[in-house]
């Protein structure tokens, strides 16, 4: 689940109406959301759905919801218990008044599915869908809860579990590379999810959303059937939330807060727990590309994964799916963002897709000009050509500068030093120009992604 979400809760006047301090754990919702309106309090131990879902375990939190591992306790007797095994998404209550026919998370997924049957496309298993929904109360109102495929970990948390456990004092000014990857499973992941966004595009819909944070990794139900959910997931870690002094506890928030599931419980089993088979999920923001986009209409796609057509008109349409889904492809590759920023402002990002890409035409450069606070100097200084790292430069730095010694990360990652050999560079540069085209009339369909070589090599 991606917490950049649009829906965020705002942090306003918290010096007035903070009611808890901010709990130390890291990587849980945005406490300020417990309130009228906005998260579901759920504890671990509790029973939704009149009776049906009992809460397991943690698996992650939105901008406006949070996701639960949760059994049915109303599945057949003659099933496993594995698969009584469910995710739960809880929705913010005030996105819950929605009518369930223009629930995007609801009926978009279910369309895909009914269009991929009706000319047998072989790529729905890799699209989200809900199995159930049903409305929950609780003191922040009436939520709207989704019941789906028990998933793992999302590609994003994969590449952060990548990225840490590295001796970084050892080099200086000059950071190692991540963990990566291995070369073979990150172009079958890359198939699979080309082709999941195909079929979106195919049945008529844009994603509008495609980010490492909304691709799930799927579980084998072979392997952890061989074991019960705590010995795998542990005993769900937990921090009591402290009052602020002069509080009253607050109905609204939970007595404590959750650590979802980390994602090396999913990767160290042997064999591991995760399947090479990914899930695209998150339809919430999605739209039909027949339909005009509203008169408001604001890209919620984050800045690191949006193309210059949404920072710079606030527009979007199917090749900017292309756009996001080429940077997440030299992502999943590097296990770096391709347009790899400290800061995530739309000036940094246009600094990076300049020095990789090269100078925008106009009339986007005189744009994003205008609408920049940077000095003239500034936009001198990084059109100069002689800064430019190319995306095949980027390609062939990897495993130049690998940690030998960085903390195992299982059978998914590369060996340390594993170069890209020159053929792959030049199928993978060659699909990801086609698909960074400035111009978005310019990028190649899915459909030509699909077919490019690179992903069978």
């Amino acid at each position: 689940m991606d917490p950049t979400s649009p829906d965020i809760i705002p942090l306003t006047a918290r010096a007035r109406d903070q009611v808890y301090f901010d709990p130390d754990m890291e990587n849980v919702e945005n406490i300020d959301g417990y309130t009228l309106g906005g998260y579901h309090p759920v504890a671990i131990g509790d029973v939704l759905g009149e009776g049906r879902y009992r809460i397991l375990n943690k698996l992650g939190h939105g901008g406006a919801s949070t996701a639960w591992l949760a059994r049915d306790l109303h599945a057949p007797q003659d099933l496993s218990a594995v698969e009584g095994l469910v995710t739960l998404k809880i929705m913010f209550a005030r996105l819950s008044s929605i009518p369930l026919t223009e629930t995007p998370d609801l009926y978009i997924s279910h369309k895909i599915h009914t269009f991929a049957s009706s000319i047998r496309h072989t790529s729905k298993e890799s699209i989200h869908t809900v199995r159930n929904h049903f409305f929950e109360e609780s003191p922040n109102g009436r939520h709207l809860c989704l019941v789906s495929e028990f998933a793992g970990p999302s590609l994003r948390s994969l590449f952060d579990w990548f990225n840490s456990g590295m001796h970084w004092q050892k080099f200086g000014n000059r950071p190692p590379h991540p963990r990566r990857m291995r070369g073979d499973l990150c172009r079958k992941f890359a198939k699979q999810l080309a082709n999941a966004v195909e079929l979106t595009h195919s049945a008529g819909f844009i994603h509008a959303d495609l980010t490492p944070s909304n691709i799930l990794l799927k579980i084998s139900k072979k392997v952890l059937s061989a074991h019960s959910v705590d010995q795998i997931f542990g005993v769900p870690v937990t921090e009591e939330l402290e009052l602020c002094e002069g509080r009253v506890p607050s109905p609204s928030a939970p007595k404590e807060v959750v650590a979802p599931i980390h994602v090396h419980h999913f990767c160290f089993p042997s064999p591991p727990l995760i399947k090479d088979e990914i899930l695209l999920i998150d339809f919430g923001v999605s739209l039909d590309s027949d339909h005009p986009l509203p008169p408001d209409y604001y890209p919620p796609t984050p800045i690191p994964y949006a193309s210059p057509e949404n920072l710079l008109e606030s527009t979007t349409g199917s090749a900017s799916d292309v756009w996001s889904l080429g940077c997440i492809i030299f992502e999943m590759r590097t296990t770096r963002p391709l347009f790899d920023t400290f800061f995530h402002t739309r000036d940094a990002v246009f600094q990076e897709i300049v020095f990789t890409l090269g100078k925008l035409p106009n009339p986007w450069w005189t744009t994003w000009k205008s609408g920049s606070y940077e000095e003239e100097g500034w936009f001198d200084e990084i059109s100069d050509p002689t800064k430019m790292v190319t995306i095949r430069q980027k390609l062939l730095q990897v495993g130049t500068h690998d940690d030998h010694d960085a903390d195992d990360r299982g059978s998914m990652a590369a060996k340390p030093g594993t170069r890209i050999d020159e053929e792959e560079i030049d199928l993978l540069e060659d699909l990801l120009l086609k698909m960074l085209k400035i111009h978005p009339e310019e990028r190649i369909t899915m459909r030509e992604v699909v077919r490019h070589p690179w992903f069978d090599y």
